[in-house]
């Protein structure tokens, strides 16, 4: 594993790389609603290093009010009850990486409009990854492996 000095290393060369692109890569967290990519998005140089992957300094649950001022209609919404996700860069693979629901990850037409967001050209590296954390709750089977919901115990 790189030291952080390395890995800072990484990053600026990486920054420095797309210095005079139009539209730089970003990585961010993102919603998916209404097939629009909504969130927070910021260039490499901006991002955060954790760990050996940059990403953003925002999170879901902090950023959520400010998507809700701009989004009347997910005003009384939870932030994990909308497609989410982050997009963050791998220093050690040098790598883009997609990480949501497993719902988001097998929607092509999700990913392409995600791509498009943050600027990820066909070019970069990129690995598309799930995380339970990103699936709606409503999708969630609650239910421990030895257990069965009251429908199945009523015969």
């Amino acid at each position: 594993m790189p030291s952080p000095d390395e890995l800072e290393q990484i990053r600026s060369g990486l920054a420095s790389s797309f210095q005079g692109d139009k539209n730089k890569p970003k990585v961010g967290i993102f919603w998916y609603y209404r097939k629009k990519v909504i969130g927070d998005f910021c260039d490499i140089a901006s991002a955060e290093i954790c760990g050996h992957v940059l990403g953003p300094p925002s999170d879901h649950y902090s950023f959520w009010p400010e998507i809700q001022a701009n989004v009347p209609d997910l005003v009384d919404v939870e932030y994990e009850y909308v497609s989410r996700g982050r997009v963050l860069f791998n220093l050690v693979d040098a790598t883009f990486v997609i990480i949501s629901s497993k719902w988001l990850a097998s929607n092509k037409s999700a990913i392409k409009a995600i791509k498009r967001r943050f600027h990820l050209s066909d070019g970069l590296p990129l690995v598309l990854t799930t995380d339970l954390h990103y699936e709606n709750p409503n999708d969630i089977s609650w239910l421990d492996d030895d257990e069965t919901d009251d429908e199945d115990q009523i015969k």
